[in-house]
């Protein structure tokens, strides 16, 4: 997705490595965040079923389950997430989130003894604004 006229505004997706039962009980720097960039949105897709009673939380540094919350991990291989768990996503409410230093979208996965799980973001850079 592109700003119409400003090519300086053109986003990306990135997509982090897989997030494994392996990472159980960690928070996991999924993807780095550069300084002056805006996350419009991210996403996570289960590659494989996880093990009853784990749960994912994806966020950042100021709220560790602001882009998805309490996502039940005993789900489907496919399963895409993008605002999870019964409270929402408050990144995902206000139409993303605007990092002015640098930060990373971190994964916690919970109670987990088989699976694995993966997040993609939309980022624009806005670092060249001037």
């Amino acid at each position: 997705m592109a700003f119409a006229g400003n090519p300086k505004f053109d986003g990306y997706w990135i997509r982090s490595r897989d997030i494994t039962y392996a990472d159980t009980g960690t928070t996991v720097g999924a993807i780095q965040i550069p300084a002056n960039t805006f996350v419009q949105r991210v996403v996570g897709k289960v590659t494989t079923a996880f093990s009853t009673g784990g749960y994912v939380d994806v966020g950042d540094g100021d709220d560790p389950d602001g882009w998805i919350p309490a996502i039940q991990a005993l789900v489907s291989d496919g399963t895409l997430s993008v605002r999870g768990g019964s409270s929402g996503a408050v990144y995902v409410a206000n139409g993303g989130k605007g990092f002015l230093t640098a930060d990373t979208i971190d994964v916690q996965l919970v109670d987990s003894t088989a699976g694995s799980y993966f997040v993609a973001a939309y980022m624009v850079p806005l670092g060249d604004m001037d």
